[in-house]
């Protein structure tokens, strides 16, 4: 009887180690996100609004009564979505920066040595006449960056956070009466060390310089270009490339499970 109890205890122990093995665990982190409207209709620093959620929301965010900053934004571990609506002859711009902590897996012999990837931020969308009425000249401009953050300083400004790997993808155009449509993309290639954590961090300004609708509210994709058979994944969410399936057993596990039920009926056999 004190046998089959102990057998029963290491069984339970047993299956509690299994039921690890086989389910696994998951948690995500945060990134590092900066989104600001800025223009001239929000004097005197020219900042309408400034957030560091990865949400915001669509709404007018000006300040004076006759000029108008509408303006939304999100962030998601694998895009950018940006939209401004304005009527400000003085210009205005949306900024989004972000930062996220990758880290790069690979087989045994692997992990520990240096390879290279590279990120990837394509932005697609238009450029067009405001909505707030016809213009007689008008510029707009998109900006997008991939590389290093810099960290927060009081006055440090949304396109000065991003330092870039490689050339910086930019676009102005004159808008007068047609719609521009825009393909950006910024990209570079990093050295990296398999099971190293690195940091790459993403930025995109739209602005014009009067009556400009920019809208960008589906297509900010973030992509990266990694060996064949790597796994990327981030404290943001971010994943890509080959990995075991989250939550199925694989044989060996399912194998072990199933030597543990068969001792279970050993065991009630003996009783």
């Amino acid at each position: 009887m004190f046998s089959r109890t102990i057998r029963a205890h290491c069984f339970v122990l047993w299956l509690a180690s299994a039921a690890v093995v086989v389910l696994g665990s998951h948690s995500a982190g945060a990134t590092d996100i900066r989104i600001s409207v800025e223009a001239g209709a929000c004097p005197p620093t020219d900042i309408c609004f400034r957030t560091s959620n990865n949400n915001l929301p669509l709404q007018d965010y000006s300040q004076d009564v006759h000029q108008t900053v509408v303006a939304s934004a999100s962030v998601t571990p694998d895009s950018i979505k940006l939209f401004a609506d304005s009527n400000n002859s003085g210009g205005d711009g949306v900024y989004v920066s972000f930062v996220d902590t990758y880290t790069l897996t690979g087989t045994a012999a692997q992990m520990g040595t240096q390879t290279t990837v590279t990120p990837m931020l394509n932005l697609t969308g238009t450029m067009a006449e405001g909505s707030f009425g016809p213009i007689n000249f008008g510029v707009g401009g998109v900006h997008v960056k991939v590389g290093s953050f810099q960290q927060d300083t009081p006055d440090l400004l949304e396109q000065f956070r991003v330092v870039p790997f490689g050339p910086t993808a930019d676009l102005n155009q004159t808008i007068k009466g047609i719609t521009n449509n825009v393909d950006l993309t910024s990209e570079a290639p990093i050295t990296v060390t398999y099971g190293t954590p690195f940091d790459v961090a993403y930025e995109v300004f739209i602005g014009g310089s009067a009556h400009t609708i920019f809208d960008f509210s589906h297509t900010g994709k973030i992509n990266f270009d990694i060996p064949t058979g790597a796994q990327l994944t981030s404290t943001g969410g971010y994943s890509q490339g080959a990995g075991p399936t989250p939550g199925v057993p694989e044989p060996a596990s399912l194998l072990l499970l199933g030597s543990g039920l068969l001792a279970v009926l050993r065991i009630r056999k003996q009783r």
